[in-house]
């Protein structure tokens, strides 16, 4: 994990509290009975609740369709790729947690917390461009990375989007949701 990625996953996803894993990072020295700061950030604040407004209630089976059906294997840019999980919006949130008028903070944090989470990641048209100014956003398109994982004993690759270690941290609907075939 690249010092970005575990940025991302502080702010977006964290584990711990923001205090005790800036600490953590920076100090020279290890002192394993650091505490919580209790109050003062997102993650401790009012029991994490900061936290889950980012996104409000999130229905994974809702966003997996998404991914499976309009994002894995295709080339999608990123201003697209916000449009299509406005479009479904419905189908991703809570019922009660739907973003309402043009209000899309919640949906530009679900995409932070995707990409911090490695469910869904950047790639770039033009390989030549990347580390030069001549790098540009139509040059970028969101993939569903591969994830391998032990099955039965195996090591299988999935799409990480079907991964539920992948999902951990985030603010999922409790219900379970029950497949029909049709």
């Amino acid at each position: 994990m690249s010092d970005l990625d575990e940025v991302m996953v502080m702010l977006f996803v964290p584990k711990m509290c923001y205090h005790r894993a800036i600490e953590t990072h920076f100090e020279w020295e290890n002192y394993p009975n650091k505490t919580d700061c209790g109050k003062y950030c997102s993650k401790c604040k009012n029991n994490g609740s900061a936290v889950r407004d980012f996104t409000k209630r999130v229905r994974k089976a809702g966003v997996q369709s998404v991914l499976c059906e309009k994002v894995d294997g295709k080339k999608v840019s990123p201003s697209g790729f916000v449009k299509l999980l406005k479009k479904n919006k419905d189908l991703i949130f809570h019922t009660d947690d739907v973003p309402k008028n043009k209000k899309v903070g919640q949906i530009h944090a679900l995409v932070l917390q995707l990409v911090a989470k490695g469910i869904i990641s950047y790639d770039v048209k033009d390989r030549t461009k990347v580390g030069t100014d001549k790098l540009r956003q139509n040059d970028l398109f969101l993939i569903c990375p591969k994830k391998k994982v032990k099955v039965e004993g195996f090591e299988c690759c999935r799409p990480g989007y079907m991964v539920d270690s992948m999902w951990e941290g985030m603010n999922l609907m409790k219900r379970p949701v029950t497949e029909t075939n049709s």
